[in-house]
């Protein structure tokens, strides 16, 4: 006897179709920042871009706008790029910073979409110069995070988003992220002090922003033999006619 089409879909789906309910998160957007004096000087990570201290807001490259409110200001407060060691992680090889003195630098990005993002920091300098590393993360005028002091030492080391210095080594698989809610779409990090020059510097070596998004994935599931297709997620269930 011939099965009717839809019986036949029916029982290939109930023999082999076995899916799991689940919710995931994933990184929607996911933009990274290297800081130096040369594009070429090392190769950047996926979803990774170089910044010079020349680049002024807005600069578009690598599916995102960003950029220095003012390269002047960078000039002003004594800094600059620099080039230091190719051979370690690309994400400390180079750094932009200025001289902790009476005004404070910014770095702009524009997010996709207010939420929730991953911030990945590093800081400090491979040529082997102590900086005194001052750094606040706004969102539209507001911080959300704030770094103060935190010393970076002529080993060199290098700071993450909370605070912590690992070394060279180290830093890429120590090093903790911290995760913050932005209102806006205005991501601001500010660089330097502001305060009366004592003679120290401030840098930035490495920025990545990820997106938080959360996907209720609700699966299928279909037990072989079963005639019978569910959902794992709530009480409504999908079935084939017997």
């Amino acid at each position: 006897m011939q099965l009717h089409r839809g019986h036949a879909v029916k029982r290939i789906i109930a023999s082999s179709l076995l899916i799991f309910s689940a919710s995931y998160s994933f990184a929607a957007w996911d933009k990274g920042f290297n800081f130096r004096a040369t594009s070429g000087f090392v190769t950047d990570g996926a979803n990774t871009t170089y910044v010079l201290d020349t680049e002024a807001f807005p600069t578009v490259r690598n599916g995102v706008t960003f950029g220095w409110s003012s390269t002047t200001c960078i000039a002003d407060q004594g800094g600059g790029g620099r080039d230091r060691d190719a051979g370690i992680d690309a994400r400390l090889a180079g750094m932009n910073f200025i001289g902790n003195r009476d005004e404070r630098c910014t770095f702009k990005v524009t997010l996709p979409a207010a939420g929730t993002y991953i911030i990945t920091l590093g800081y400090g300098d491979a040529g082997g110069n102590t900086k005194n590393n001052y750094i606040v993360v706004l969102d539209s005028g507001t911080p959300v995070l704030t770094l103060s002091n935190v010393a970076t030492a002529a080993t060199p080391t290098f700071g993450d988003a909370v605070g912590n210095t690992y070394n060279a080594a180290t830093w890429p698989g120590s090093q903790t992220t911290t995760s913050k809610t932005f209102a806006t779409t205005t991501f601001d990090l500010m660089i330097g002090s502001g305060a009366t020059p004592d003679g120290t510097d401030a840098s930035i070596t490495h920025l990545f922003i990820s997106q938080v998004g959360s996907s209720a994935f609700r699966g299928i599931l279909a037990t072989p033999g079963s005639n019978s297709i569910r959902t794992t997620a709530g009480s409504n269930s999908l079935r084939t006619i017997p």
